[in-house]
């Protein structure tokens, strides 16, 4: 399980407040750690569903070898 980073160190400083249909696109240059990272965070504060979804399938892309 990846440690929840502090708001500051997200990978995507913005992400609380970036759209959902823009969400796919802006996480596509990170990498695995950056993109549990992101689900980690979004599970403790937010846990949108549509938002761990996005998160959930590209991670799976990316161990899929994406």
């Amino acid at each position: 399980m990846t440690e929840t980073p502090a708001h500051d160190n997200l990978p995507l400083p913005d992400f609380d407040h970036i759209p959902l249909g823009t969400l796919p696109t802006r996480i596509t240059a990170l990498d695995q750690d950056g993109i549990s990272a992101l689900l980690s965070w979004e599970r403790e504060h937010g846990n949108r569903l549509p938002v761990v979804q996005v998160l959930e399938a590209r991670l799976g892309a990316l161990k899929n070898g994406a």
